[in-house]
């Protein structure tokens, strides 16, 4: 994200005057138009010669008269316009201003949360803990420890149970552009969020107690505020969560330096036997990968 130029500052603060002028000349043609009716309505029914004379003459009459008018008090006019635009102008340009200031520093906020992104290559850690039969169907325990971003600690553990052999982890992968990654101001992330397997369906899979799962997003962004630099607490969760909502938006995404933004799944081989060890990882060029494996 480019920070506001001269060119725009300028284009914004006139289209501002604009804004401020436009209704004065309106309403002073419509007043000239509304005088110069009115005049030669009264000049065809209440005198003698209007009577006679044709309509469209004593319009152009009326409108002349009202800008002879105009003309005479004009230098009143203007005192009270060059006042009305003075005053308008300056509560335009402190609004203009105002805003180009929250702009930049929500922009700042914005990229300094996502330099925050950058401590964790690991994203999860899959651990199998138990495999058992009942009524002729494998259940398998999973212990799923889902790996923060920002921290590079552990913010959440959970144990789960689901039908089959097969696990599956849905992630949201966020790449940067690969200009800012070979510089160093950001890395890929991936964010994991929902579990199924091949006996339960993904429409039914099993929610993560994630940032993008939402329902701890509270307590997880307390977590990662306390180690995160160059913002407030209360500036780092409002910009994490707007972070969030940028990630579902292609334009926006894109002035945030997000070349693609989608989901993976990344699955633990059927054949993993309790005691086994999974880690899930985001890669510099995009995308997750699995190492880890069977237990010593």
């Amino acid at each position: 994200m480019n920070n506001l130029n001269a060119t725009a500052v300028f284009s914004m603060i006139l289209k501002g005057i604009l804004q401020i002028l436009s209704p004065f000349i309106i309403v002073l043609i419509s007043a000239i138009i509304i005088y110069s009716i009115f005049t030669a309505c009264s000049t065809k029914f209440l005198t003698r010669d209007g009577r006679h004379t044709n309509f469209g003459k004593l319009l152009l009459g009326g409108f002349s008269k009202s800008i002879t008018m105009i003309i005479e008090k004009l230098p009143g006019i203007l005192i009270i316009a060059i006042a009305i635009t003075g005053v308008s102008m300056a509560s335009a340009f402190f609004n203009q201003f105002t805003t180009i200031w929250e702009q930049e520093k929500r922009i700042k906020e914005l990229n300094t949360y996502v330099q925050n992104l950058s401590n964790s290559e690991d994203i999860a850690i899959i651990t199998v803990k138990d495999r058992n039969v009942v009524a002729n169907q494998i259940y398998s325990t999973y212990v799923i420890e889902v790996i923060d971003n920002i921290t590079g600690e552990i913010v959440t553990e959970e144990e789960i149970r689901l039908s089959g052999k097969e696990l599956k982890l849905d992630s949201l992968v966020v790449n940067f552009d690969y200009s800012d990654i070979e510089t160093g101001k950001n890395k890929n992330v991936a964010f994991p969020y929902k579990i199924f397997s091949e006996k339960l369906a993904p429409d039914n899979g099993i929610k993560l107690k994630t940032i993008f799962s939402l329902d701890d997003i509270d307590d997880i962004l307390e977590l990662e505020a306390d180690s995160a630099y160059g913002l407030t607490r209360d500036a780092f969760i409002k910009r994490a969560k707007e972070f969030i909502a940028i990630i579902k938006d292609p334009v926006k995404s894109r002035e945030m330096g997000i070349k693609s933004s989608y989901g993976q799944t990344i699955s633990i081989p059927s054949n993993a036997k309790p005691g086994d060890k999974y880690f899930v990882r985001i890669t510099g060029v995009g995308g997750l990968t699995l190492a880890g494996g069977p237990s010593l």
